[in-house]
């Protein structure tokens, strides 16, 4: 009886290890300015519709696991100063090393007029000597 059930134990562990380790897709790859071909530090990716996410490393690299339930949804990488892009996970290749180049994108700020004034501050004393 105890080798049934040890032979039973041994086979759920097994499967539970298999799946976990099939049942994902592991994505690499570095982040690239498209306009300098520089590698972008920092960027964030993540699963849309989900809480699965990273960033990328200071040279750009990154890895994400993504499970086989979210296959079919997109990935999103997006940076301050860099438009975003949305790509398909299943266009991606297991374990191979993927290139995703971002388009600096411009921000128009306003003026800002900075001037000085001199202004008299009268100060009172709360407690007199």
């Amino acid at each position: 009886m105890n080798k049934i059930k040890n032979t039973f134990l041994i086979c759920l562990l097994s499967f539970g290890v298999f799946t976990s380790v099939f049942g994902q897709l592991t994505i690499k790859g570095h982040v690239i300015s498209q306009n300098n071909k520089e590698p972008l530090a920092f960027v964030n990716i993540g699963v849309l519709n989900s809480s699965f996410g990273t960033i990328s490393n200071g040279d750009g690299s990154f890895s994400i696991k993504i499970p086989a339930s979210h296959l079919k949804e997109n990935l999103l990488f997006s940076a301050i100063g860099y438009e975003k892009k949305s790509l398909a996970i299943n266009s991606f290749a297991n374990n191979k090393e993927n290139a995703i180049y971002l388009i600096e994108k411009e921000i128009a700020l306003d003026e800002v007029v900075i001037s000085a004034s001199t202004r008299k501050i009268k100060t009172q004393l709360a407690w007199k000597p």
